[in-house]
């Protein structure tokens, strides 16, 4: 998921010039997911995604009013049905991208003031097929959306500036080993960074510095990490890299390198005494503080959170907010930040998509997103 941002003016989302046309607003038809959720995350707000039993991606999305809407983005758009979980991010406005069940890679992308429309970017860069689910990162004036091919290799997708887009085979282009799992991306002071996990449990980094090569670090051999048993989840924090997956024995385990350092490797559910993890881990920042939220085998989601140089502490955010429990599944809850309010949503046992709401003052709720828009 997961970390972009996007200016926009509160000017601009009160008008409704972001929001979706009317008859589209009115319908109250939100299906359950069928897969995990993600975000697109702008600056003042965030689209919610997922994919229906239809293989439709949707957005739920709130009003200036504070109201929840839901629409399907891939009606509007007229695109093909997704076979995986769709990812979102910011680029002049809100981009999705999905797989689909021909293992091609779509994006929805809006054009216009209302119109929602898409892009085969397989076809267009004459790319191999997906796998697996993206990432992306936005460097510049350049879209980069990141994939697993279907022999295991790490393909990245890119486009200058209204230009045309391209394709690199990454670990091919550097002999890295394959990708058992999907890649995770992340931007550090003008470099790339793709982590991923390989059949015998290795976290793997590709890595580009400005204008130059790309090369490849075996991040668990480096830090003598245990191996890795989920997808990795990587962020940047004070010019740090940190990288956070569940190991083989559940749990949380964090590779990080502070700035121009080497790499160390930290067990967070033992430091914090918090359970074992069930699930992949995702990951966000907020002003100064570091927070990873996974799911345990009992279906609740946790969150483990560090401030500016303190310690790690641990939440039970299902106990805290009597929230539904969490499907289970190689995915897990997707956190994020808008504002200073902090967000984590999920799929329930029911393939409800619940959203965890924590404001300003402290307090944290729920909210079942397909019941807020009176859905079925």
């Amino acid at each position: 998921m997961k970390r972009i941002t996007f200016t926009l003016s509160l000017g601009v989302l009160l008008s409704g010039s972001l929001l979706l046309p009317a008859a589209d607003r009115k319908s109250a038809d939100a299906p359950k997911a069928a897969g995990n959720p993600n975000v697109c995350v702008m600056k003042e707000f965030a689209y919610v995604l997922y994919r229906d039993d239809a293989g439709n991606v949707r957005a739920f999305h709130r009003r200036a009013k504070g109201e929840w809407a839901h629409d399907n983005l891939t009606a509007l758009a007229a695109a093909p049905k997704a076979a995986g979980g769709p990812s979102g991010y910011a680029f002049d406005g809100p981009h999705v991208v999905y797989r689909t069940t021909e293992g091609q890679l779509c994006e929805l992308h809006r054009s216009g003031k209302d119109k929602w429309a898409f892009i085969n970017l397989t076809a267009e860069a004459k790319a191999p097929k997906a796998s697996g689910g993206p990432d992306f990162h936005v460097l510049g004036g350049s879209q980069h959306i990141i994939y697993r091919g279907t022999e295991g290799n790490i393909h990245e997708l890119y486009q200058a500036t209204k230009g045309t887009w391209g394709h690199a085979n990454l670990t091919a282009e550097v002999k890295a080993p394959m990708a058992s799992g999907d890649p995770t991306v992340y931007v550090l002071e003008g470099g790339q960074h793709i982590a991923y996990r390989d059949s015998k449990g290795n976290i793997n980094e590709l890595y580009r510095v400005a204008k130059g090569a790309w090369a490849h670090a075996n991040l668990t051999a480096q830090a003598k990490a245990p191996k890795a048993a989920s997808d990795p989840a990587g962020y940047v924090f004070e010019k740090g890299q940190h990288i956070a997956y569940r190991d083989k024995d559940g749990q949380i385990c964090e590779l990080y390198q502070p700035t121009k350092g080497t790499w160390s490797f930290a067990l967070l559910t033992v430091e914090t005494k918090a359970p074992k993890a069930s699930g992949a881990p995702s990951t966000y920042v907020l002003g100064k503080a570091q927070h990873i939220v996974y799911r345990s085998s009992d279906g609740h989601v946790h969150e483990l959170a560090r401030g500016a140089g303190g310690r790690w502490g641990h939440t039970d955010l299902t106990a805290e907010t009597k929230a539904p429990m969490a499907i289970g599944g190689n995915g897990g809850p997707i956190g994020y930040a808008v504002g200073t309010a902090q967000f984590v949503v999920y799929r329930d046992t029911e393939g409800q998509i619940c959203q965890m709401e924590r404001q300003a003052e402290g307090r944290w709720a729920f909210t079942n997103l397909n019941k807020a828009v009176n859905a079925p």
